[in-house]
């Protein structure tokens, strides 16, 4: 059974409430290297939007940012690929996100 968190539905319920302007602000914030930004993004666009695309690269940003909850996304959304290659980088994000401790990927 899939755990529920609260946090991501308190993200969600925060961010679709954002107006364009503040939803540009965080856009900036999280390209200055701001990982909660860059998080929020990602939830975003895959849980308000339905974005796939738009969902990872946000997360890839948080992720590269050292975001250990976008890390782990991130590398959630690339192991559940066929792709070999991104499969594999799935596995590196997700490893990463252990090593950050993140405590969903325990």
């Amino acid at each position: 059974m899939k755990q529920h968190n609260p946090q991501t539905t308190v993200i969600s319920l925060i961010i679709s409430q954002l107006s364009e302007i503040e939803l540009e602000a965080i856009k900036t914030g999280a390209l200055q290297g701001n990982r909660k930004a860059a998080l929020l993004l990602g939830t975003y666009f895959e849980k308000i939007v339905g974005d796939a695309e738009l969902s990872k690269h946000w997360y890839r940003i948080g992720a590269q940012n050292g975001c250990p909850e976008s890390q782990y996304r991130l590398g959630q959304i690339l192991s559940a690929k066929e792709d070999r290659l991104d499969q594999i980088r799935g596995q590196f994000w997700l490893e990463r996100a252990i090593k950050n401790r993140n405590i969903n990927s325990m």
